[in-house]
């Protein structure tokens, strides 16, 4: 099932480097044609966050790094 969702977010952007690009900053129009264009992947603390975020949901309580 993660495949898939995975699958599926790098279907929105197609960006050939990357499967996680930056967006850039801010609300610039359309994000997901920007990230097929990006240059550069997400930053460390986007990522940091949406792993908490997703922890969070979960009812995993070990330490998680």
């Amino acid at each position: 099932m993660m495949y898939r969702k995975l699958r599926y977010y790098w279907l929105q952007h197609r960006n050939p480097k990357w499967i996680f690009p930056s967006a850039g900053r801010g609300r610039r129009g359309d994000d997901r044609k920007r990230m097929g264009v990006s240059e550069i992947p997400i930053g460390k603390g986007s990522l940091q966050k949406a792993f908490h975020d997703a922890l969070g949901l979960t009812s995993i309580r070990k330490k998680r790094h």
